[in-house]
């Protein structure tokens, strides 16, 4: 299905005269990363209490592009501390000595994984943990910090916590870097306290902060290169190290941009440099202290600026487009958008609505039409700072605005998380096995069926929310277009002159008047919809698959206890990875290897519809062809419900419900030989007595160690050993073969 042919109104934007463009700006994320030993805060600071607690130390630290601009790999290395009041996230995160740099696969693909689990991986194994929580608290007890109710019986994982003013978090990490000597002293058996240093970190993703453009900002003039004649030399070899960043200005020379404005200003260099530093002072002195006064003032009053290493942040810009009459939609082209990079490898492109053309993007570098601008903010940066590399602009993505509109974070999109694949996949026989389990799918059921919130169900049922929180936005003309430059600055490269608040922020400015001023450019990637068109194909879509599953709701009811059966079951699992495609179009949701037979893939491809071959999988029938259907190296049918199975319940429940299946499936076949019947004797065993036996020993192990702690007894000798413990319990419990003779 094409909603992008012309006969829908669909055009390219740039092709559209008569379109207005009312661009919104606002900050999206920080991200403050501190020297190693050294405090970041300042005491008597005017920001909000920060909430200190040990319950989520193993939370990973998910600002990737935080996590991005660190020369070491993150793995291992974090501690969550903290929550401000005002969102950001406090960790001490554990830095290798002397910066060494770590090394990644050459793969991208393979770089990209081992980043990504890195990143889930990020927390510092447990028993280190459990020290630096004992050393946190010991903290606690020094000096002013003494009656902060922190107290010494807090442990890892416990919902303990308490509100800490300002003052004293800044005296809590000067304390905390003083003493570490000390620490590191008393365990200098362990060397991972001497190869690392702590230095605290704090991010704060998605709080979407206004900033308000006035007609100030239309007064400051565009950035230009600034020049010196006589230190042409310098230049070159300047040029020379960042080769990437000339032939971006060249491809941007032709495009017609700045860069003819820069060779005019070469005529006069010293006037040139005059000028622009004027014009930053001038830009400092009046658009900063009236647009984003409070964003500057933060900085000063709340960051040590001589104890931070980088700050990131990204900008915003909200693309609204107007017609006549009418507001318009407003998607990436990816045909349009493989001009901006060297490759497709270069980017990821997420189709909207199935439409393989169509949707947003994301990419590590920005994009072309930026590449001048950036460049020139680079040098001049530099050249401010005595040659220092201090700026640098990294992650770019583009999507539409009725992504926000869907989920307010990551979390919020209900057609992502499987909810109806994990209701209604598992018989209740099975679930009733397990009090938690039995609870858990209960809770899933009424959330599907729009119990959660019973005077609007729509509210709460997936694709019924999406489908309604679109139709809001498309009333309220929220339809435009989204683009986010993330931006770093080295604050340890500047100059103690020009450390401050002023020069951190100083990119903002230039990355607006872009958007304000050279709409030409990045409208070139876009495509203009009638909102009737897109995004309301996606509510059509939503009402398919809310309809879809409804129907498989009630073919659970109707047969009881017995269950979907592994083809309905099969089928509920297509249909909400299809679902969660179409409203992200990430590819990682798609089951490839199960849709390949069924001819969904290149139905997308080709038709941009999600087609299912009836003749393996019937979904009216409820009948499957096995035959066809693909397999894991064991020989095992690759079913696509039991990952949704061993997310929500846990993998013991995906694996005791898939051995069911494949022995159901064997149950009709007839033993002929002995060595299908040792076989069927050994997957009995692996599949079925193992991992039952074990959950319930491993229960009852966990059960008899905390007998202690329910009678009262929490001594801090108690506290060790059950610790001690419960590490024994979990490494047999994640073993390979539990029952071997050496766990006797």
């Amino acid at each position: 299905m094409d909603y992008g042919r012309r006969k829908y109104g669909s055009r390219p934007a740039s092709q559209q005269t008569e379109n207005s463009y009312y661009p919104t700006f606002h900050l999206d994320m920080t991200s403050i990363v501190g020297l190693p030993m050294r405090p970041i805060t300042l005491q008597g600071g005017f920001f909000d209490n920060v909430i200190f607690s040990l319950r989520h130390w193993s939370a990973p630290y998910s600002s990737k592009h935080a996590a991005a601009s660190l020369p070491f790999d993150i793995q291992h290395r974090t501690f969550r501390i903290a929550t401000a009041g005002s969102r950001e996230l406090w960790f001490i995160v554990m830095h290798p000595r002397g910066g060494q740099v770590s090394e990644y696969a050459a793969s991208a693909a393979h770089r990209t994984r081992q980043k990504a689990q890195s990143v889930r991986t990020s927390a510092i194994k447990r028993h280190h943990a459990e020290l630096l929580a004992e050393y946190i608290k010991e903290i606690f007890l020094q000096g002013d910090l003494i009656g902060e109710g922190v107290e010494p019986r807090w442990t890892l994982n416990r919902r303990d916590s308490q509100s800490i003013s300002c003052s004293k978090w800044t005296i809590f990490q000067e304390l905390f870097m003083a003493d570490w000597p000390n620490f590191v002293d008393q365990h200098s058996h362990d060397e991972f306290w001497a190869e690392n240093q702590p230095a605290f970190h704090t991010y704060d993703h998605g709080a979407n902060i206004d900033i308000d453009v006035g007609e100030h900002i239309e007064k400051i003039p565009q950035e230009t290169r600034i020049e010196n004649d006589t230190d042409e030399d310098e230049e070159d070899e300047e040029d020379e190290g960042d080769e990437e960043d000339e032939e971006d200005e060249e491809d941007e020379a032709r495009q017609g941009g700045t860069t003819e404005q820069s060779q005019n200003a070469d005529e006069d260099a010293d006037e040139t440099i005059e000028q622009s530093q004027n014009a930053d002072e001038d830009a400092d002195e009046t658009t900063e202290r009236d647009r984003l006064e409070v964003l500057r003032s933060e900085l000063e009053k709340k960051y040590r600026l001589a104890n931070i290493g980088h700050i990131s942040y990204a900008l915003a810009a909200n693309l609204n487009c107007l017609r006549p009459g009418e507001a318009v939609s407003l998607l990436a082209d990816r045909t349009l958008l493989a001009d901006q990079y060297q490759s497709d490898k270069s980017f990821s492109f997420f189709p909207m609505a199935f439409h393989p053309r169509y949707g947003n993007f994301s990419s590590p570098k920005p994009p072309r039409f930026l590449n001048n601008l950036l460049a020139i903010m680079r040098h001049n940066m530099s050249r401010r700072n005595e040659g220092a590399d201090v700026l640098s602009f990294g992650f770019f993505q583009g999507y539409s605005v009725i992504k926000q509109t869907m989920r307010s974070r990551a979390d919020d999109l209900l057609a992502t998380k499987g909810l109806a694949t994990a209701a209604l996949t598992l018989p209740p026989p099975e679930a009733r096995q397990s009090a938690p389990t039995n609870a858990r799918q209960n809770q899933l059921l009424r959330h599907i069926r729009g119990e959660l919130t019973p005077d609007q169900p729509g509210a709460s049922t997936p694709f019924a929310r999406e489908r309604q929180r679109v139709k809001a936005a498309i009333d309220a003309g929220h339809v435009g277009f989204r683009m986010e430059q993330v931006v770093t600055v080295r604050v340890s490269r500047l100059i103690a002159r020009r450390r401050s608040s002023h020069v951190v922020l100083q990119p903002i400015f230039q990355l607006i008047l872009f958007f304000m001023k050279q709409q030409a450019s990045y409208t070139a990637v876009l495509r203009c919809f009638r909102p009737s068109v897109f995004p309301h194909v996606l509510c059509s879509f939503a009402t398919i698959f809310e309809v879809a599953l409804a129907e498989m709701d009630q073919r659970f009811r109707a047969r009881g206890d017995k269950g979907l059966g592994i083809a309905l079951a099969e089928a509920v699992a297509i249909l909400d990875r299809l679902g969660s495609f179409c409203f992200t179009g990430d590819q990682r949701v798609l089951p490839r290897r199960a849709l390949r037979p069924l001819l969904t893939t290149e139905a997308l491809q080709k038709a941009a519809w999600p087609y299912i071959s009836s003749d393996v999988l019937n979904l009216t029938s409820g009948s499957i062809a096995m035959g066809s259907w693909p397999q894991r190296p064991d020989g095992r049918p690759a079913l696509v419900h039991i990952a949704a199975l061993a997310f929500h319940y846990g993998p013991a429940i995906a694996t005791a419900r898939l051995s069911r299946l494949c022995f159901g499936q064997v149950r009709n076949k007839a033993i002929d030989h002995l060595s299908t019947a040792i076989r069927f004797v050994e997957d009995v065993f692996r599949d079925l007595w193992v991992p039952e036996m074990l959950a319930f020993m491993t229960y009852q192990l966990r059960r008899r160690a905390n007998k202690g702690l329910r009678s009262g007894e929490d001594s801090a000798e108690r506290r060790q050993q059950l610790a001690v413990l419960h590490a024994l319990i979990d490494e047999w419990e994640t073993s390979q073969h539990p029952f071997e003779e050496r766990y006797v």
